[in-house]
């Protein structure tokens, strides 16, 4: 089993909050399936890949809040760019370091979301 440092814990509580991720303690269905497909993603496709598709801005209601996942992972890895895909674009020589960095920030915001309440979803079809 993989070792989670203990201030990437903390910086995934703080992205967490800085990107409202579970607003009002709660987090979101959707949110906990992107964090949970992301590193899959990664593998298959390729870390650029995996961060354009998570980053699409989308209107359907449960992919709207996609994006919000790769901002936090930005946000953990303190990097000096607008956003993750720039960072990645500029540092295309160290994509194989960088990438190991995200998936650990990855595992570690998978972790701390793990605290949260999970949000319950109504079947409005259900009887």
């Amino acid at each position: 089993m993989m070792k989670i440092e203990p201030v990437l814990i903390q910086k995934a509580f703080d992205a967490i909050d800085t990107k409202q991720l579970a607003p009002g303690g709660t987090v979101s269905s959707e949110m906990m399936g992107y964090v949970a497909s992301f590193g899959a993603a990664v593998i298959q496709s390729g870390l650029i890949p995996a961060v354009i598709f998570f980053s699409e801005q989308s209107s359907n209601g449960d992919a709207k809040n996609r994006p919000k996942f790769i901002q936090a992972l930005h946000t953990m890895g303190g990097y000096d760019t607008a956003d993750l895909l720039t960072h990645l674009r500029a540092n295309q020589t160290r994509l194989d370091e960088i990438e190991q960095d995200v998936l650990d920030n990855a595992v570690a915001l998978k972790m701390a979301l793990r605290t949260f309440k999970k949000e319950k979803k109504t079947n409005p079809q259900s009887v």
